[in-house]
């Protein structure tokens, strides 16, 4: 455990960079100056947990955990903007014939399963990087197939709903002005028949 809570002012700000490190040195992760720190109950975050975790299933079909998943605590962290997290691999572990470039780091979703998040590989050091750690839950690395968790929303949510939404509102207000449209029309023309 890692007490953080005298680099996190009362607004939840981080005022000195932090880096910490899992146990096993095989994870990292690095919150820079500026950024807000809250704990699920939008509270200042005071400590960082970092721990190994059984990996919980497997991934989408053509996919699969390389080496250990790692569960950062306390659950619900929320972090803005997003933070660092670099995850050392073990060559070793990758499938036969396996490319370094296929490596990514994923979150784990009770409802979805394994997410990807945009990563970076540093092939010569075997690290995968993200910079886009938005809250605490378990993290790991995936080869191959898997979802794309970027951008994505809290289970029991969908992305989609906001272009359904806007697109209701769009049909409402083409539909209000047709309506103001044709009433001005037909306003204008029962004033010139009245006129004749």
């Amino acid at each position: 455990m890692e007490y953080i809570a005298d680099r996190v002012t009362l607004n939840a700000i981080v005022h000195e960079a932090i880096r910490v490190n899992s146990p096993d040195g095989l994870a990292s992760l690095e919150i820079p100056s500026e950024t807000k720190v809250l704990t699920e109950e939008n509270k200042p975050l005071e400590y960082i947990v970092m721990q190994q975790s059984a990996v919980p299933s497997n991934p989408a079909p053509g996919g699969q955990i390389i080496g250990l998943a790692y569960h950062l605590l306390p659950e619900g962290a929320s972090f803005h903007p997003p933070i660092q997290l670099a995850i050392k691999y073990d060559p070793a572990a990758l499938p036969k014939d396996a490319a370094a470039g296929n490596l990514s780091l994923a979150y784990y979703d009770a409802g979805r399963g394994w997410l990807k998040l945009a990563s970076t590989v540093d092939a010569g050091n075997h690290i995968v990087k993200t910079k886009n750690i938005q809250q605490f839950t378990k993290y790991s690395i995936l080869y191959g197939a898997g979802a794309d968790g970027q951008d994505s929303e809290p289970a029991g949510t969908s992305s989609h709903i906001t272009t359904i939404t806007w697109s209701i509102i769009g049909v409402v207000v083409v539909g209000v002005l047709a309506i103001g449209i044709l009433y001005i029309y037909f306003s204008t023309r029962r004033t010139s028949e009245e006129g004749q």
